[in-house]
């Protein structure tokens, strides 16, 4: 009885949803409708307009990171895996933001899913140098990945000075989109 009200239910919205971010996560289309899916059918994960779900994270450097220590500055936090093309290409963009947006103290947190955080550091420092910017962190029991309800990678939150989720992206993150959305977290009051 509880697997059929479960399938009739929650279960099948959950496997259209997820279905549908896969698909278009696969496409490299446009995410609008993924974005929705999860903004409006998940009342679990984090969403637009809420507080951002602390964490605390390994670093290569051994000090960890929590998203509770740069409360007062906008923070970028960026979803990703090794495995995944598109997030390879945004990390020299997201070093560039890092770079640009360091005067206004911006803080941008790439949180690998998964992967063990030496070779995280080895990935990054292969693809953007070894004198990145942005802060490295490893989720390896995958409890950040499950707070955030993440379904596709990479998935990106742009959090104000306050702590709270004022917008979401799930796909690829150019210049030109970090900027745009950057400038959306600075104009908030701490």
């Amino acid at each position: 009885m509880f697997k059929k009200r479960w399938w009739n239910g929650f279960g099948r919205f959950l496997l259209v949803t997820t279905a549908a971010v896969l698909f278009l996560s696969a496409c490299g289309g446009t995410h609008e409708l993924a974005e929705t899916l999860i903004q409006e059918g998940d009342p679990l994960g984090a969403k637009v307009g809420d507080k951002a779900i602390d964490f605390t994270l390994p670093t290569p450097d051994g000090r960890g990171v929590s998203l509770e220590q740069y409360k007062g500055s906008p923070v970028v936090l960026y979803f990703w895996a090794s495995w995944c093309g598109t997030c390879t290409f945004d990390l020299p963009d997201l070093e560039d933001a890092a770079n640009w947006g360091a005067d206004e103290d911006l803080v941008i947190i790439t949180v690998n899913i998964g992967e063990q955080i030496e070779f995280v550091k080895g990935f990054v420092e292969e693809t953007v140098g070894d004198d990145y910017r942005f802060i490295v962190a490893s989720d390896t029991t995958l409890a950040t990945f499950r707070q955030y309800r993440i379904l596709s990678f990479p998935t990106t939150f742009f959090v104000d000075a306050n702590g709270i989720i004022r917008d979401m992206r799930i796909g690829r993150i150019n210049e030109k989109i970090l900027a745009e959305k950057i400038q959306g977290i600075q104009g908030s009051d701490a």
